[in-house]
């Protein structure tokens, strides 16, 4: 969805293509940062976690699991200020691929 990080695909995902509601997948760690704020920008959403680069990349993994409290704060942040993202357009794409 271009975002910068997850608030930014969450809400660009509303605003630029429409999307009210969506399934997103994500790494297990990620998963309920992810739905909690789509749910804050208005989108319904629903997830999948993948572990499987737990297995091939383990380093990675673990990488990712204790950055999760630093972005937990930056997501309240961005939530509660109601940072704008990078906006384009509006693009119908979405909505026609869904329609089709």
């Amino acid at each position: 969805v271009a975002g910068f990080d997850t608030y930014d695909s969450c809400v660009r995902a509303r605003d630029v293509y429409g999307g009210r509601e969506l399934t997103v997948i994500t790494q297990d760690y990620h998963l309920g940062r992810a739905i909690a704020i789509c749910s804050l920008v208005g989108v319904d959403a629903v997830g999948v976690g993948d572990t499987s680069m737990l297995r091939r990349y383990p380093l990675n993994w673990f990488k990712g699991v204790s950055r999760e409290w630093a972005a937990n704060l930056k997501m309240e942040w961005d939530v509660f200020s109601a940072r704008r993202p990078q906006q384009d357009p509006p693009d119908p794409s979405l909505g026609s691929a869904v329609e089709a």
